[in-house]
């Protein structure tokens, strides 16, 4: 049989045109996912907006009341008395009189006019019927109408390119649908009854006259039409439903609750990937020694979402969780938390629709009383001898067996609804240590990790993936991928300046600086980092009588054009934030003569020295890599943040054959109040040598670390990291290039530190979303792969995805770049040609008629897999045929030009 090779626009999926969509959010604090939507109306008091910020000047739209003024606006008692004509006692409000010049006055004057000081760009105007309840002639009626044309008439002429947008105002629409960006109406399928605080159906006769209205706005004046119905937040499914039902309609839906205070359904609609952790504070002042950060942040990054942490010690989130998180997670350590507003706050959340994980502890103590709102009953404690495991499930003894054997145990019945996890027997009595339930699941201590006595390390007993998944109810959603980039693991370097003015071990003494830059830097031509110590290399340093030729060194390596700079502090503190035990501070930084600690010089002074003193032209600082224990409070990662400068290191990754259990893989970083650390993937050579003690070849062990973080799970790009003291022993030195041999063997993408650290930012600001049965990603550009199971299907070929690669039964999806990506799954493979990996970065993959535009920036010579394209030719944009290299899979290898980009067109004509 002869296979016909089907022409590309037939084998393409096409992308629909992006529609007009809209949000509505009245809560507090405003959440950053919405801004994927071009329309986002808000409640302008919230603090969040006491000034726009410019991004999102152009598509939010602040509330304002035109027909009526209720008790809980700021500026309620100013309003002029004369220019109230009635009262609604639904909301106690006041209607205004729309013929009243006092009442146009006051609402240009004092409600619009400060809302376009602030920033904003559009208005939601609200409220456009409420002049019903009082005209009832005719004649009362049109006299109102006309004065709302005359206010928005004059907002219009008054703020120059205001937007606005209508709640209904269908009697003002022939007059003034020319000024309007789109039209709102609520409750086409289901409302709010304010006054029995109810959800009610729409009668037929309402909703048919209302799609009446709406059709003639879509139809007849051609604008967007936004339903807004309402839903309790505990109700996604119907919500879903309901939602689907306006799209099917022609309109856009906002399906929320009444208080608009929650992340809605909309089309798309937002897949919450923040994940609560709560965690003991009390046992660890800060977050980043707690096991939930250490053990529970890595796998659920990995799964696509994102910790936000929070101490159950102090006030919990008083605003609608439903819809901006995914799950909850509760991980307490230590004697139970004394918050009376735990229980009834985690009820409260169970009841919202939210899922919640416990591990360990509840947070507050196993009795009946506390246990039995959660389906759990709780008989007694006894003493723990002879166990038994009656029921396991799979995923547990991941790492450990369960056999372990605390003190006393807890009987508890898990109830009906529940799934055994791991049910014991002692002494007679059935225990359920840990069990999925209709809310979610728990594991109790110490089930979920095993610590190996005499600090030997630690295991985990269940699949935190598996574990978290499920309890969660976490969805088969792609994740943002910071690992791979088209296909291939991501490969950097990055070193730490301590050691630039040691003498190496090698005849004549040289700088191990200078070994450095002769025997790694000019030999590997891969992307790299390269930071200085300023308190080191400059002449007030305490190295005075080296400065001279370190900073010649220095220069050296900075004009490498693979090395980018970075700053490793003034005065390398050891440590940067201090308890009030440990004094001032002075003890923990290098002695430089008269130096008192101060942030702004460690961060931008040490900056300023090294572009002043060290830079080449054209080229500056563009990272700063903490020092010491590296842990810094949020203070110093904000000074970093003003100075526009990306910031890394810290983490335990140290996961080898010794030790090889996932709670020795750190996860990407952690947050600081809006600020963000990002960890360096895996650590240096001071770990692997016993902090630099002996055994100095250790760092060869790195490539244990490689290969566990890859298999059986790709956790973490490769990192070859190391201090300048690397260079000053033979042993050290070759084992970072035996560090460096390994990896350039292995299939890899180069990129810089910089990259990378783009990459995790990427990853926290992103968004996913879904719109009938696709997904959509809406990153920040620096993210282009996202991971599947491979069992999920694969991609359709389009303008988003231009292949896959599989590896470890994932899926990689190589994304086209763009501000939004549409992933389109299928069972069965497509015939398109598609991209397989490539070592540089996709700028482009579009299709004409029977032809594939691509174009790739790569740090070193470009190499890239096609698949599909044996009935292809390939060529560069001079018109040179490119010849694959292999016949399996169509593999090129092209010599890039300077500028590391390259374009290529494959023509694939129809075959005979």
């Amino acid at each position: 049989m002869t296979k016909l090779l089907l022409p590309l626009w037939l084998l393409f999926f096409s992308l629909p045109a992006q529609a007009f969509n809209a949000a509505f959010f009245y809560g507090t604090p405003f959440p950053q996912e919405l801004r994927i939507y071009d329309a986002v109306i808000v409640e302008a008091d919230q603090a969040d907006f006491a000034q726009v910020p410019g991004n999102l000047q152009n598509k939010l739209y602040a509330y304002t009341s035109l027909g009526e003024v209720g008790p809980d606006k700021p500026y309620a008692g100013s309003v002029p008395a004369a220019a109230k004509m009635a009262r609604n006692p639904a909301w106690a409000s006041d209607v205004m009189d729309q013929t009243s010049p006092a009442w146009r006055a006051f609402f240009l004057d004092k409600i619009v006019a400060p809302l376009w000081l602030r920033g904003f760009r559009g208005i939601f105007v609200d409220t456009l019927d409420s002049y019903q309840l009082a005209a009832s002639s005719p004649q009362a009626k049109a006299a109102q109408e006309a004065g709302m044309v005359e206010t928005l008439r004059q907002m219009r002429e008054r703020f120059p390119g205001i937007h606005i947008i209508l709640n209904r105002g269908f009697d003002i629409l022939p007059q003034v649908h020319d000024w309007v960006t789109a039209v709102a109406a609520e409750s086409l399928f289901q409302g709010w009854n304010n006054a029995t605080r109810s959800y009610v159906p729409v009668k037929e006769p309402d909703r048919q006259w209302l799609l009446g209205q709406l059709n003639q706005v879509k139809n007849g004046y051609h604008l967007p039409v936004i339903v807004i119905d309402y839903v309790a937040p505990n109700q996604r499914p119907l919500a879903r439903e309901l939602a689907q039902k306006i799209r099917t309609a022609g309109f856009i839906p906002w399906v929320s609750n009444p208080e608009l205070d929650m992340v809605g359904v909309g089309s798309p609609e937002i897949q919450p990937r923040r994940i609560l952790m709560l965690y003991n504070g009390m046992n660890n002042r800060d977050v980043i020694f707690s096991d939930l950060h250490r053990f529970a942040a890595m796998p659920i990054q990995y799964m696509g979402f994102i910790p936000e942490y929070h101490d159950l010690t102090g006030p919990l989130p008083d605003y609608q969780l439903a819809g901006q998180y995914a799950g909850i997670i509760v991980w307490s350590d230590g004697v139970p938390i004394n918050n009376p507003r735990l229980k009834p706050w985690l009820l409260k959340q169970i009841n919202q629709g939210l899922r919640l994980a416990v591990v360990n502890e509840f947070g507050f103590s196993r009795s009946n009383e506390n246990l039995r709102p959660f389906g759990l009953n709780f008989k007694s404690s006894i003493p723990a001898s002879n166990v038994e495991i009656i029921t396991k499930d799979a995923m547990v003894g991941f790492e450990h067996s369960a056999l372990v054997q605390p003190d006393t145990l807890d009987i508890i019945d898990a109830g009906k609804g529940s799934t055994p996890i791991l049910r014991l027997k002692v002494a007679g009595q059935i225990t359920d240590v840990a069990a999925y339930m209709p809310w979610g699941g728990y594991v109790l201590s110490p089930y979920a990790v095993y610590e190996i006595p005499y600090q030997q390390g630690t295991r985990w007993i269940i699949d935190p993936f598996i574990f978290f998944k499920r309890a969660l109810a976490l969805p088969d959603m792609p994740a943002p991928d910071v690992t791979t980039s088209t296909g291939r693991r991501l490969l950097m370097a990055h070193m730490d300046g301590d050691g630039f003015a040691s003498n190496a071990e090698f005849p004549g003494a040289p700088l191990a600086s200078r070994v450095m830059l002769e025997k790694i830097f000019k030999k590997y031509t891969i992307p790299a980092a390269v930071s200085v110590i300023e308190g080191e290399t400059a002449p007030w340093g305490v190295y005075p009588k080296k400065s001279a030729e370190m900073e010649q060194i220095a220069r050296e390596i900075y004009r490498l054009p693979y090395v980018e700079i970075a700053s490793h502090s003034y005065s390398h503190p050891f440590k940067w934030q201090l308890t009030s035990e440990e004094g001032i501070g002075e003890d923990y930084h290098l002695p430089i003569p008269g130096y008192k600690f101060d942030l702004n010089r460690e961060i931008a002074g040490s900056v300023n020295y090294i572009n002043q003193r060290l830079a080449p032209p054209g080229k500056s600082c563009r990272i700063f890599l903490w020092t010491g224990n590296s842990n810094p409070g949020a203070d110093a990662i904000a000074k970093t943040d003003a100075l526009d400068l990306l910031n890394m290191n810290g983490g335990e990754t140290t996961i080898t054959n010794s030790q090889p259990s996932l709670t020795f893989v750190a996860p990407l970083g952690v947050a600081r109040d809006g600020h963000f650390q990002v960890y360096a993937p895996n650590q240096n050579e001071n770990v692997y040598t016993k902090n630099w003690s002996g055994q100095f070849y250790g760092f060869r062990r790195v490539i244990e670390t490689f290969k566990l973080t890859d298999a059986p799970r790709r956790l973490k790009p490769m990192d070859i990291y190391f201090h300048t003291y690397s260079a000053s022993k033979p042993a050290s030195l070759k084992a970072l290039e035996e560090v460096y041999d390994w990896a350039l063997k292995q299939p890899n993408h180069p990129v810089y530190p910089s990259d990378y650290i783009r990459r995790v930012m990427d990853f926290n600001h992103s968004v996913m979303a879904r719109e009938d049965n696709d997904w959509l990603f809406y990153g920040d550009g620096q993210i282009d792969t996202l991971r599947i199971d491979a069992k999920w299907g694969y991609p359709v070929i389009n303008d988003s995805v231009a292949g896959y690669n599989d590896f470890n039964g994932d899926r990689y999806l190589n994304l086209v770049k763009s501000p939004v990506n549409r992933i389109a799954l299928a069972t069965e493979a497509s015939e398109a040609p598609y991209l397989v990996d490539a070592n540089g970065t996709l700028l482009n993959w579009r299709r004409q008629a029977q032809q594939i535009n691509m174009a790739f920036n790569s740090y070193v010579n470009l190499d890239f897999t096609l698949d599909h394209a044996d009935n292809c030719i390939l060529s560069d944009e001079k018109g040179r045929i490119i010849r694959a290299d292999s016949h399996i899979r169509q593999h090129y290898h092209y010599q890039t030009h300077a500028a590391g980009r390259a374009t290529f067109r494959l023509s694939c004509p129809l075959a005979n």
